[in-house]
């Protein structure tokens, strides 16, 4: 994953996480967390995977698009 993660990276990062997980809501991607981890882990949780598995998939997709 992108060592300098920032808020212009997680607004690219958004629409395609969207588009491969149609489940996620604009309100479960809303950058409202005190850090990075939080944030990933709700949305792990939300889609039944460990931070790690969320975070390779990211990495996945962003290679991908």
């Amino acid at each position: 994953m992108q060592t300098n993660f920032s808020l212009d990276y997680w607004d690219h990062l958004k629409p395609i996480l969207k588009n491969e997980f149609p489940q996620l809501t604009n309100a479960d991607l809303f950058w409202r967390h005190e850090t990075k981890n939080d944030l990933f882990k709700l949305i792990a949780t939300k889609l039944g995977k460990t931070q790690k598995q969320f975070e390779e998939a990211i990495d996945t997709l962003d290679r991908t698009y």
